[in-house]
């Protein structure tokens, strides 16, 4: 049977990101003193772009398979849609089916390989990779907010892991769901793509998965929120709590989440980035892309934020941000021993 594939080309790179998500990145305004935008967005930004892969093939039905090795020893399956064209080349008028897929949640930076399959005969291999676009969006189908922190680049020149650490919104807020659940397509891609193995809640609710693979855990945020943020005797033990469970490799890939992906969940993966040592400029650059998500504005320049960064200045006056976050966790009980220990799981 014969496949031909059209595109993507042989060594193309392609990319996830949206227009709205790359014009995001290099807008200046985010940089510029001003009052944050409290109105939601009415449409949701944080959802990326769907690659289209074509082919052709005699047959009623076909598959794209994607694998990271030439040999497709683990691939993914991609449902592929058909259409029909008719022609007429140096013979009688045939037809001829042109199949697609569209291919999404694939790691940054990487190269792969693809194929089409129609019955029991295979195309050729062809190759592409995935650029290293900032940050990796995940589509969760009717979840906003959903990111990889992996990918990051530290300070010593060592990248944060992808597949490991995931952020987001809360499940059942962005449909009409009555349960905390999932759509079956969003379940296909916790547990199958994602391969989601413990879930942290932080508004201390309720998970999808059973009590070994959950922590529910009522959290604050900056240093404001009720009272004193997460600077009161209670938050600090509670990201003791969080710490040590970062601190099993067993426990990933982890999802964590509050109810819109930015404040609670913002706080928590700006302290893990800021121990992992990320720059400033990248942390306050991944906190802030929650504003393309269905919520307010989170800014550097918001008074929760400000005082959030002023009440880490006392920890550790005159260092660096990671040197004070550092000293934050040594005090709520994460030891110099279990911070390393998380980076030599995370970092890469």
């Amino acid at each position: 049977m014969k496949i031909v594939l059209h595109l993507p080309e042989d060594g193309a790179e392609i990319s996830f990101l949206t227009l709205a998500q790359r014009l995001f990145a290099k807008d200046p305004y985010r940089a510029v003193p001003h009052i944050p935008e409290l109105e939601p967005r009415t449409v949701d930004e944080t959802v990326p772009k769907k690659v289209r892969f074509d082919w052709y093939a005699e047959g009623a039905e076909s598959e794209l398979q994607i694998s990271s090795t030439p040999d497709f020893r683990e691939y993914r399956r991609f449902q592929a849609d058909k259409s029909i064209v008719r022609f007429r080349a140096k013979g009688p008028e045939r037809d001829f089916s042109v199949f697609s897929a569209e291919v999404n949640n694939l790691p940054h930076g990487e190269k792969y390989y693809w194929r089409a399959k129609a019955e029991d005969g295979f195309s050729e291999v062809r190759s592409f990779t995935v650029a290293p676009d900032l940050p990796r969006w995940i589509e969760l189908p009717l979840v906003t907010n959903v990111r990889d922190l992996g990918g990051w680049k530290t300070q010593d020149g060592r990248t944060i892991r992808q597949e490991m650490v995931y952020r987001g919104a809360q499940f059942e807020a962005w449909t009409s769901q009555k349960s905390y659940d999932l759509t079956e397509a969003g379940r296909e891609v916790f547990f199958n793509v994602l391969k989601i193995r413990t879930e942290l809640d932080l508004r201390g609710k309720a998970s999808l998965l059973p009590p070994q693979h959950s922590l529910l855990v009522s959290m604050s945020a900056y240093a404001t929120w009720k009272e004193h943020g997460v600077f009161t005797p209670e938050q600090m033990a509670n990201y003791r709590r969080i710490f040590e469970l970062f601190t099993r490799p067993a426990i990933y890939p982890v999802y964590f989440h509050c109810q819109g992906g930015g404040d609670r969940t913002g706080t928590l993966a700006f302290m893990l980035e800021a121990m992992l040592g990320m720059s400033l400029d990248d942390m306050v650059d991944e906190y802030e892309q929650s504003n393309l998500s269905v919520s307010g504005e989170r800014c550097r320049f918001s008074e929760v934020w400000v005082k959030f960064m002023e009440k880490l200045e006392t920890l550790a006056p005159g260092k660096t941000v990671n040197d004070q976050v550092r000293e934050y966790l040594r005090q709520c009980g994460v030891t110099d021993e279990m911070q390393e220990k998380i980076k030599s799981i995370l970092l890469q």
